[in-house]
């Protein structure tokens, strides 16, 4: 009986020995006892989702892309294959900085701004700005890829949504910094000019933004015209500085941006007035046929003639030559 309870406790050590060291661990070699950990855990190392792997790789708490200290890159799955960019998936930058991606062959990627495709787009060196949507495909599955480069002068950006893990340094409006109800959300609820910085501090990575948001469309006043109607030259004379006009008549299209431009030709008109931003008004109005100052002088001189020579005829009969 004492040797049957010595082999019990035997076997219950040797079974203590073997389990403490997978006790020990939260994930794949982290070294560290941390047994309240329930989160979820990185598939391919073992540690918690949010934290620096040991390859140098670091994945936020969304697990929606990688980030490659040592390269700087964030690294975006597709199925069992990735493709690498110099900005997170959802960001916003500044005109002027580069955004680049790194398909890979296997993997295809097609560029839309503004929803048009771009034909033979370069995906090394993106700068204009705009709305941009990257879709790349695989054998293995399928991402869509987001980002907008904000110009000098916007009417296009009314929110700020930070991706995965940044989060709002500061944000100011005409200098004056606001008080953030959200850490990574922000609606831009009034025109003037913004300076922000966003960052994700596990990663050490920070961005700027500085443009002016405007909203309002430019007018003209055309006083020649009245219900949509001029009988007379049409003047542009309070054009802003910066903004320009797209003149379609007589089926033609022009740009005009002189506000000393002048519309004298009889016809139908649409004049659509655009501005940096992007706002834009349009007018249509028909100038009627009528008589400037020239054609008025011009009759004059023909009518003046007529009467010269009424009057000399005239004086031919009232005063016969004799002899």
């Amino acid at each position: 009986m004492g040797r049957r309870i010595g082999n019990i406790l035997l076997a219950a050590a040797l079974c203590a020995a073997l389990c403490a060291p997978a006790l020990a661990a939260p994930g794949v070699g982290s070294g560290r006892t941390d047994t309240s950990y329930s989160g979820e855990l990185d598939p391919r190392t073992g540690l918690p989702i949010g934290a620096e792997q040991g390859d140098g790789l670091y994945i936020p708490d969304s697990g929606a892309y990688r980030y490659d200290r040592e390269n700087r890159r964030y690294i975006n799955p597709v199925g069992s294959s990735s493709f690498t960019s110099s900005i997170p998936d959802g960001a916003v930058v500044s005109e002027g900085q580069h955004v680049s991606f790194a398909v890979p062959d296997g993997l295809n990627g097609a560029l839309y701004r503004s929803g048009n495709l771009l034909a033979d787009a370069g995906l090394g060196s993106i700068t204009e700005p705009g709305s941009y949507l990257l879709e790349v495909s695989g054998s293995s599955g399928s991402a869509r890829f987001t980002f907008f480069i904000v110009g000098k002068v916007t009417n296009a950006l009314r929110e700020l949504s930070l991706p995965d893990g940044f989060r709002f340094d500061y944000v100011r409006l005409n200098g004056e910094q606001l008080t953030m109800e959200y850490s990574n959300y922000l609606q831009l609820l009034e025109d003037g000019r913004y300076e922000v910085s966003w960052s994700c501090p596990d990663i050490e990575q920070s961005y700027t933004l500085d443009f002016t948001l405007d909203t309002v469309a430019p007018t003209l006043e055309l006083p020649e015209v009245r219900n949509g109607e001029a009988h007379s030259e049409v003047t542009l004379a309070d054009l802003a500085p910066g903004d320009y006009i797209l003149l379609e008549s007589g089926g033609e299209t022009r740009t005009i941006t002189s506000a000393t431009t002048v519309l004298r030709d009889a016809g139908e008109y649409r004049l659509t007035v655009c501005d940096q931003a992007g706002n834009s008004t349009r007018y249509d109005f028909t100038i009627h046929v009528y008589l400037n100052l020239s054609a008025a002088a011009a009759i004059g001189l023909v009518l003046a003639g007529i009467l010269a020579l009424l009057l000399y005829c005239r004086y031919i009969r009232t005063h016969p030559r004799v002899g």
